[in-house]
C-alpha cells in the first residue's frame, strides 16, 4: 500500500512489466520499465520495489556474474 499512495482510494489497479539489471553482489544497478498499464500510473512505485530488493547472483562455472531478468508486477487491491 505505502508504494502506491491513495490510489487504492480511486480504485485503481494494473500492471507492470520491469526489467532488472543486477550485479555480480546481487544488487539492482537499473530498473527500467518496459510497459505499464494504466500508463505511467505505476512506474515510480515499481522502480522503487525493484531498488528494494536484493538477488542470489547469477554464476556461470561457480562464478557470479551480472544478470538481466523481467517480472511482470500485478496491482492489485485487497478487497
Amino acid at each position: 500500500r505505502a508504494l502506491v499512495g491513495s490510489l487504492d482510494q480511486e480504485d485503481v489497479e494494473g500492471d507492470t512489466i520491469l526489467r532488472f539489471e543486477i550485479a555480480i553482489d546481487g544488487t539492482i544497478i537499473r530498473a527500467t520499465v518496459i510497459s505499464s498499464t494504466p500508463n505511467g500510473v505505476f512506474d515510480h512505485a515499481a522502480e522503487r520495489l525493484a531498488h528494494s530488493l536484493h538477488f542470489t547472483p547469477a554464476k556461470r562455472a561457480g562464478i557470479p556474474v551480472p544478470s538481466i531478468f523481467t517480472q511482470h508486477i500485478v496491482w492489485k487491491l485487497e478487497r
